[in-house]
């Protein structure tokens, strides 16, 4: 029986590069693994450092919120005044009806002063009557 030393060494050689690829694949997967696990440690060690200030960031966030909720109704309130103040401001008299109510009171103005006039010829007429009785009836 002879020994075949070359097809020995072509699978001493094959084994060894399964094996090495083997050992390859191994330690990157391993180190892969490592620097996984090392990122979620240094995730949750910034995670217990930041807390504190994650916690007051949402504080002031809860706060910031109530405090917009007051601006948004005082804005809601200011809103509703200023359709009203807008609606007022449409039912006000307009520059011509103010010219004609203007008119209206001057073209009054003339009448009641002429009504004066009148009711003061009336009232010395009577004054006159009232004389002219009396004279008459002494």
């Amino acid at each position: 029986m002879t020994v075949d030393y070359t097809a020995w060494r072509f699978w001493m050689d094959a084994g060894n590069y399964v094996a090495t690829v083997a050992i390859g694949l191994y330690v990157w997967w391993d180190k892969r693994k490592v620097k996984t696990v090392k990122r979620f440690l240094d995730l949750e060690e910034w995670k217990n450092e930041q807390g504190p200030r994650i916690e007051s960031l949402t504080t002031g966030m809860a706060e910031l919120k109530t405090q917009c909720a007051g601006h948004i109704q005082q804005t809601n309130q200011l809103d509703k005044k200023h359709l009203q103040i807008e609606a007022d401001f449409r039912s006000l008299p307009t520059r011509e009806d103010l010219t004609k109510l203007s008119d209206q009171m001057n073209a009054l103005s003339v009448n009641l002063g002429k009504a004066n006039g009148r009711l003061s010829g009336i009232g010395r007429a009577v004054d006159l009557m009232n004389q002219h009785l009396l004279k008459v009836g002494e």
